[in-house]
């Protein structure tokens, strides 16, 4: 198993059970124009399910199922 995402355990370093790689302390930050580049809408899916996310007139931003 070398999957990059798994760590063995802390109380068991020679175990070879594998868990998963602890979430990082800070979450990633995207820019607006990084996500929406010259449009005003994108669409994000999650799981099954599909959301828009998109700026208003007001330069607000808004996410509609």
């Amino acid at each position: 198993m070398n999957d990059p995402n798994l760590l063995p355990p802390h109380d068991s370093p020679d175990s070879s059970a594998p868990r998963e790689a602890e979430p990082s302390k800070s979450p990633r930050i995207y820019t607006s124009a990084e996500l929406f580049g010259n449009q005003r809408e994108v669409w994000i899916e999650h799981g099954d399910q599909q959301y828009k996310l998109r700026i208003t007139s007001t330069n607000k931003l808004v996410l509609n199922k």
